[in-house]
């Protein structure tokens, strides 16, 4: 990892799956669909850089992998724009923000000094400009403020567009059942709800029940307001001890978005678990007065990774079982985007589901050419229960 990441290794995760989805996304859209390529960040900073050239901060990220993008279609023929809405509350940040022009000199870069919601009518312009544009909209807060569901709306239906949010699971679930007029408002805008009824979903649940269900009710509501087809999380661990920092809530109206999501949430799911090992041997060391030369390092043999990785495949494999309860034939399709509803699981994961279900004789796969043994989305392919 980046040693200018040191201290916040929950930011390089972050920034890992962003920049490996924008690369997924963009040459997605950019070989078959989109002329012009939107980017809009709400809350731009630019936050906590160790570096001069702020090439450890989401813009500087996302404008390097959009326009490598750009050049790799343009070695194909396919000629796309890049542009980038940046919105900064401060001065030096905006100024700061400005300046990434000369390094991105490729890509149209608009600043704005401002509130986020206040900057909310200029992005939706932003987001209808160019070409066959196609927007790809950051919300990274690091509280659950300034992006109230009902003023963003707007802007999540605005063209063609995809969201990423930051939902900042750690505090937020620390005070969002509180009566407490410091906080109860600030919750009811960022679920859209003035009613509060949100709360009852998770109402009698603990832990990770809970923070679940929070997650998900949030997702659900941030589906309906950009009337996206798909709206799912995926967790970033606080560095040092086993808990949620925030997830990234990720809100999509393709199928081929959502199978992606998860792929890149896998790779970031190693990455976390080779960080926080780190991060922790380090701390031990530190509380120890013991240097890594001196002993043997940890060894892990189940990490909390691994734990919550046991927890949503459990849960994944009884929705599966489920769908397939009375012995119709159940498509591919729906069975795979079904599970990937679910945090931490991939298309491998079905197909894991799937070969074990399979060596107990307990299912079929209907449709399959001669020379297919694994069912394929998009190809009429169904499961069947046998047993």
């Amino acid at each position: 990892m980046d040693e200018s990441y040191e201290g916040r290794e929950q930011s390089a995760a972050k920034h890992l799956m962003l920049e490996a989805y924008l690369e997924k996304l963009a040459y997605k859209v950019g070989s078959f669909s989109a002329e012009t390529l939107n980017y809009i960040d709400g809350f731009a900073g630019p936050w906590e850089s160790k570096t001069t050239d702020l090439s450890d901060t989401s813009p500087s990220l996302a404008l390097r992998q959009l326009l490598e993008v750009r050049d790799q279609l343009a070695t194909k023929g396919r000629v796309i724009a890049v542009r980038a809405f940046f919105v900064s509350r401060s001065r030096s940040g905006a100024k700061q923000l400005r300046a990434l022009g000369n390094t991105f000199s490729a890509a149209a870069i608009e600043v704005v000094q401002s509130t986020f919601e206040d900057a909310l009518g200029a992005a939706s312009c932003f987001a209808r400009g160019g070409r066959e544009p196609f927007t790809f909209i950051f919300i990274d807060h690091t509280g659950w403020t300034g992006f109230g569901l009902q003023e963003i709306t707007p802007l999540l239906r605005t063209g063609r567009n995809e969201v990423l949010i930051n939902f900042m699971t750690g505090h937020i679930t620390r005070f969002i059942d509180s009566d407490d007029a410091r906080y109860e408002p600030s919750f009811r805008r960022l679920f859209g709800d003035q009613s509060a009824s949100y709360r009852n979903e998770w109402r009698g649940l603990s832990r990770l029940d809970r923070e679940d269900r929070i997650v998900d009710t949030y997702c659900q509501r941030v589906a309906l307001a950009g009337n996206y087809r798909h709206c799912v999380s995926s967790v970033i661990l606080n560095p040092t001890v086993d808990r949620s920092h925030f997830h990234l809530v990720y809100g999509t109206r393709s199928d081929e978005g959502l199978v992606t999501f998860r792929e890149i949430e896998r790779a970031g799911l190693k990455f976390q678990r080779d960080e926080r090992a780190v991060v922790q041997q380090r701390a031990e060391e530190s509380r120890s007065g013991q240097g890594f030369l001196f002993r043997a390092p940890m060894l892990v043999s189940r990490t909390y990774e691994d734990e919550l990785r046991e927890r949503y495949c459990g849960h994944a494999f009884r929705v599966l079982d489920g769908m397939i309860r009375d012995q119709s034939p159940v498509p591919w399709n729906e069975l795979v985007l079904t599970a990937l509803q679910i945090p931490m699981i991939a298309e491998a994961d079905v197909k894991m589901w799937l070969k074990e279900r399979q060596s107990d004789g307990a299912v079929e796969v209907l449709g399959l050419a001669p020379n297919q043994r694994v069912p394929q989305r998009d190809h009429d392919h169904l499961v069947r229960r046998l047993k």
